[in-house]
């Protein structure tokens, strides 16, 4: 059995928790990690246990516990209580709320994407107004999955701080799940006065320069992790109006090398358009993208044996919407974004 992440005792991970405390959140109001710690590291591998449990946490009933195949190995077999599932009718995005009183923490967590080829090959480019900051635009899919949401989540958290006002909150996801918990955190934030960090693994972009840089700006620390030549974070294209939300942590160790990430394969890049890091890249693996310290997709939650090769799509074999090759299109793109950005800059 391949697991995604290796297994602490529960008296290990009391004594060396890698969940931050509340004095650790206030400092981090005032500081960023544009370096990589240790304990950033650490983080990192942590919380994209919880934008794994997504995709298995559908439907549960309230106060069960965390379930994800064996691929969440520090959240499992714990006292973790699931507070409430979330489903859009309309985009079929969901998400849980999750609370840990070991650690003093709540966490929200988006699903992302079942068929990630198809999802990348469909995607649209459509930019929106957004009432989160003037002159802000946001991609319109994102935003409308993140509405089917907003009313329902917001509560929740609401909620559960009225009732533990000392616990921190974290917003995660993969994939789609990653673009949705960004504009989602944004917005708990901003419109609900919730204190948040931001955990989010192989995002798209989600909006424009300004609403890329107002994200980024918020209270609370942004941690937008990306893995090699994982195609999901170059779309949609920078020359499109996008931008990213800033700092990024780039793993630049292939999936076949393990789980085990030396601080020496973590990059860190800074700015809404760089290119320095995984927006440089040219290839489309959507191996990179299905493997974030460990295998992350639905089909884990039902079986341990599965491998990437199972899981994977090669995106030079799917045809987008407009009839062109998703891989040659994409590989284009990045190409693209790459000299607009050089000639910008």
């Amino acid at each position: 059995m391949v697991s995604a992440w290796s297994l602490l005792a529960l008296a290990s991970l009391a004594l060396a928790s890698p969940v931050k405390t509340i004095d650790d959140y206030a400092r981090s109001l005032v500081s960023r990690d544009d370096v990589v710690t240790q304990s950033t590291l650490d983080r990192l591998e942590y919380y994209v246990q919880y934008a794994a449990a997504a995709y298995c946490t559908v439907d549960v009933p309230v106060n069960s516990t965390i379930k994800c195949g064996g691929q969440c190995d520090e959240l499992e077999g714990r006292d973790i209580r699931v507070l409430g599932t979330f489903f859009g009718d309309l985009t079929e995005i969901s998400a849980f709320v999750a609370i840990d009183d070991a650690n003093k923490e709540i966490v929200f967590s988006v699903r992302g994407s079942k068929t990630v080829a198809n999802w990348i090959a469909d995607l649209s480019f459509i930019l929106v107004d957004t009432d989160l900051v003037d002159d802000g635009k946001v991609h319109q899919g994102f935003a409308t999955a993140w509405n089917e949401l907003e009313r329902d989540v917001a509560s929740t958290l609401k909620s559960a701080l009225a009732s533990n006002p000392t616990y921190t909150v974290v917003s995660t996801g993969h994939s789609l799940g990653a673009a949705v918990a960004t504009i989602g955190g944004a917005v708990l934030r901003a419109k609900y006065g919730i204190p948040l960090d931001l955990y989010v693994y192989g995002s798209p972009r989600v909006g424009n320069a300004v609403l890329a840089d107002f994200i980024t700006n918020q209270d609370g620390a942004e941690y937008r992790v990306t893995h090699t030549d994982d195609p999901v974070p170059r779309l949609p294209p920078i020359f499109f109006g996008y931008r990213h939300i800033s700092p990024e942590y780039w793993l630049t160790s292939p999936a076949e090398d393990g789980d085990d990430y030396p601080l020496s394969d973590v990059v860190v890049c800074t700015g809404n358009a760089n290119i320095d890091c995984n927006g440089g890249e040219i290839g489309v693996d959507t191996n990179a993208h299905l493997y974030y310290f460990g295998p992350i997709s639905t089909t884990l939650c039902f079986s341990v044996n599965v491998t990437l090769d199972d899981l994977s799509v090669s995106l030079y074999t799917v045809t987008t919407a407009d009839g062109e090759n998703a891989g040659v299109q994409i590989a284009q793109y990045a190409a693209k974004d790459k000299e607009f950005v050089e000639l910008e800059s």
